[in-house]
């Protein structure tokens, strides 16, 4: 299993929402398809390789964004609502996940708030963290 399916089944699992792995230029073509509530991971930054005691690991940054759709109000009154709701459900995801035993929270990076900004009327709440496999592969299985 990829480290994109343990935080898929993750994601999966304890929000409900369905998961969808995208770059960050393909969302948008997406978004207009998709059911509601849903989650959107991409990859932040394409990782690194750490070495330890002859197990090799891959690091990456990951951004998940918890989406849902939202009336065009223009006092952002009720996009707020869905935006607290989003980040509970965000906030709850990533304490389930710093005690996975499928990868490690090495850090949270931050967090944003997204409002809709085109034809698909969604605002989503997202969190930016630094993930680390916990099952490598053995230097000794390479050779």
């Amino acid at each position: 299993m990829t480290i994109i399916d343990k935080i898929k089944n993750s994601v999966e699992s304890i929000t409900g929402m369905q998961f969808i792995y995208e770059s960050p230029q393909t969302i948008n073509t997406r978004l207009d398809n998709m059911p509601m509530p849903c989650a959107f991971m991409n990859i932040i930054d394409q990782g690194v390789a750490i070495d330890e005691n002859g197990i090799i690991r891959e690091q990456m940054t990951i951004q998940v964004m918890f989406c849902d759709l939202c009336d065009l109000d223009f006092d952002g009154i009720d996009a707020e609502k869905i935006l607290d709701r989003l980040k509970k459900i965000a906030f709850s995801w990533v304490a389930n996940a710093m005690s996975s035993n499928e990868f490690k929270v090495k850090e949270i990076l931050g967090t944003n708030r997204y409002y809709a900004d085109n034809d698909a009327i969604v605002c989503a709440f997202s969190v930016s963290l630094q993930i680390e496999e916990i099952d490598g592969i053995s230097k000794c299985t390479l050779i």
